[in-house]
């Protein structure tokens, strides 16, 4: 089973899940929320770095 956590906000939860084994993370540490059009873009753009 996969751990995800939502809500993280500060380095300190990240550090904390971390350390006690949660497997993935989302909140407004990572990235803020956007409106579904920009979303989309924002993977487009992504895609073109790597």
């Amino acid at each position: 089973m996969a751990v995800i956590a939502e809500g993280v906000e500060h380095t300190e939860q990240r550090d904390w899940l971390l350390d006690s084994g949660c497997d993935y993370a989302q909140g407004f540490l990572f990235a803020h929320a956007v409106p579904a059009n920009d979303f989309t873009q924002l993977l487009q753009h992504q895609s073109t770095l790597h």
